[in-house]
Order: structure tokens, then sequence, then C-alpha cells
């Protein structure tokens, strides 16, 4: 009986929490699986982590595949209205906006933040305790984060960073 409570608990927990965001509820596994198919109140979801099967959603055949209410409800306080939450007409106008700014001919002057970044995550590490053990999925999380932030945006987020990854 305890487990059988205990286990009810910890559902309601874990949909309370995704709800407001099903990422964060996210195991870790998960960011290390190509496809994810999960059944949730009886509404499938999937989770698509190669970049062709994505390209495949989320352009070549956009228009085959609709964005579910969770889906937008989960992305957006971290995303807004950008082009992995809208659909139809704002996301095209979006994603043509962005092409440019992702082309891969642009790809070879992000070389050097992504360089830059990645010796100031060494350096850290080096800088820390010797013998002390390493989150790497957390720490190529970090390294996500901070290169996208200055690539995209100009910004480097120093300490701000490892508090942004905390709340999610």
């Amino acid at each position: 009986m305890f487990q059988f409570a205990h286990d009810i608990f910890d559902t309601v927990k874990y949909l309370n929490l995704a709800r407001t965001n099903i990422v964060a509820a996210w195991p870790h596994s998960y960011y290390r699986k190509e496809l994810i198919h999960q059944k949730i109140l009886h509404k499938n979801l999937f989770v698509l982590n190669r970049p062709e099967d994505v390209q495949r959603v989320m352009v070549t055949n956009s228009g085959n595949y609709k964005k579910s209410l969770a889906n937008r409800q989960a992305l957006k306080p971290l995303l807004g209205d950008g082009v992995f939450v809208s659909e139809g007409k704002l996301w095209e106008r979006q994603r043509k906006l962005m092409s440019p700014a992702t082309h891969k001919s642009r790809l070879k002057g992000f070389a050097s933040t992504m360089v830059d970044s990645g010796m100031e995550m060494v350096n850290r590490w080096q800088d820390s305790s010797l013998g002390e053990a390493v989150d790497l999925t957390e720490e190529m999380t970090l390294l996500t984060s901070d290169i996208i932030t200055r690539t995209m945006f100009g910004v480097v987020l120093g300490e701000r960073n490892h508090s942004l990854y905390q709340a999610f």
C-alpha cells in the first residue's frame, strides 16, 4: 500500500512539473536518445534528437505536422513565440528571418567563439579541485548555451549561465 501511495505521489509531482515545464520533467536519458515516444494521457508525444529528423519535421514536411498544445505550452515560457513554437505564416516568416543567421556559410565565423567558449570551460575544469567529478551532460549543456548566446545575441552570460541552467 505504501509503495502505491508513493508512486501516486511521484506521478502527481511529475505531472505538476510537466504541466509548467515538460522539458524540466524529462529524465537525463532523453537527451541521449534519437527518438523518444511517450504516451501521456492517451496522447502520443514524440521527441526527435537527430538533426535529419528535425529537418524533415520542421522544414521539409512541416505542413504535415502540427505542434501540439502541450508542445507550445512547454516551450513558450522558454522560447516565447519563436520558430519552435509558432506555426503557419508566422513560422514561415520567422524561419525566413532566421535562415541567414543559421546558414552553413556563417558557421565558419562562429568557430572562434566556439573555441573560446570551449577553452574557458577547459580552464574552469583545470582550476577546479583535482579529482572532482564532472557532470558532462550539464557541462555540455552549459557550453552549448554559452555558444548560442554569444553567437546569436552577442552576450556572455558568465555565471548567469549556470543560474539559468539550474532554473530549468
